[in-house]
């Protein structure tokens, strides 16, 4: 307790976040986003894939947020690459895409998550907090998508 005998409560240390869009407004609309929780913070924001794999290993973030479609080598050849520098990275894609085949292709190459651009402010957020955690996370419209790649050949659709 302190001389006012009120407990002090430690603060907690924010989610480090790595922004990776090639797009400058969204970025700027990304780092506004995540910087109004207080429990998430931006670390850097880059415009492509090379430049995210040099921010990570400068910035150590716990969790990026990754664009997929980028000039050079892109988000699923960045992703490959920081997990293969760190294993544990924790990456959560923000695409507009929401194609069966990327979504495997990301997930494949290491990604932790997947989120629409489509999806609500809140659906981001709590994706980038669930894998910073090391949990996995997909927004709810690509439930059908994921469900689809486990569906045996031959099953009824309803």
């Amino acid at each position: 307790m302190d001389e006012q005998g009120i407990t002090s409560r430690a603060k907690l240390t924010p989610v480090t976040v790595l922004v990776v869009d090639d797009h400058p407004a969204l970025r700027a609309g990304l780092r506004s986003l995540i910087d109004s929780d207080p429990a998430l913070r931006v670390l850097a924001e880059v415009e492509s894939g090379e430049a995210a794999y040099a921010a990570y290993r400068t910035h150590c973030p716990d969790t990026v947020v990754m664009d997929l479609s980028m000039e050079g080598f892109g988000g699923i050849e960045a992703i490959r690459r920081i997990r293969g520098l760190d294993p544990q990275a924790a990456v959560l894609v923000y695409s507009v895409h929401n194609s069966q085949v990327l979504l495997e292709r990301a997930l494949e190459a290491g990604a932790m998550g997947f989120v629409t651009k489509g999806s609500n402010v809140e659906t981001l957020l709590l994706g980038l907090k669930k894998v910073a955690k090391g949990e996995s996370f997909v927004s709810a419209d690509l439930l059908p998508a994921l469900l689809d790649r486990h569906r045996p050949s031959g099953a009824a659709q309803f």
